[in-house]
């Protein structure tokens, strides 16, 4: 081979196996840990989206405007800007899967496609996938953060 088809298929290579850190073996998921229709309740169960809540109102459930409406001025709530295709934003939604039975009580979280919900991206100032923005009770923005941790979302339900 010469040396610069060499050159070629080793930087081909390199950019095909770039990594995103992560500690959960997540990087590797095929597919979304929650199916669009579907809401995922801090005890472990399903609901089909459009259901009436748990008790605690505990959940991790697909966006929707009039759930963020519902939401504004009562509770405080999280937005989550997914994408399919980010390894990042898998990882995230894998420990929040994990992490259900342990989030405080009401801990909303509402997934938003990164890829589809552009007037919402530029109402928020979204820029990147993973990024989750964090409301207060009355509706108000009151951090946003790239990938945050799980204390990071604990600590916004528990205050």
């Amino acid at each position: 081979m010469s040396k610069t088809l060499l050159t070629l298929v080793f930087g081909l290579i390199l950019v095909g196996c770039q990594h995103v850190p992560s500690t959960d073996n997540t990087d590797g998921m095929e597919e979304s840990m929650i199916n669009k229709e579907d809401t995922m309740h801090n005890d472990g169960s399903m609901e089909e989206k459009g259901e009436a809540m748990m008790q605690d109102n505990t959940m991790y459930k697909e966006y929707s405007a009039e759930s963020m409406a519902e939401l504004k001025g009562n509770q405080p709530f999280v937005v989550f800007f997914h994408a399919d295709w980010c390894p990042t934003c898998k990882a995230w939604e894998a420990k929040i899967m994990e992490s259900m039975a342990r989030l405080p009580e009401n801990t909303v979280i509402l997934k938003a496609d990164y890829d589809t919900e552009e007037a919402l991206l530029q109402e928020l100032g979204v820029t990147q996938q993973s990024t989750a923005v964090f409301f207060d009770a009355s509706g108000e923005v009151v951090k946003i953060a790239t990938d945050p941790s799980i204390e990071v979302v604990t600590e916004h339900f528990s205050s």
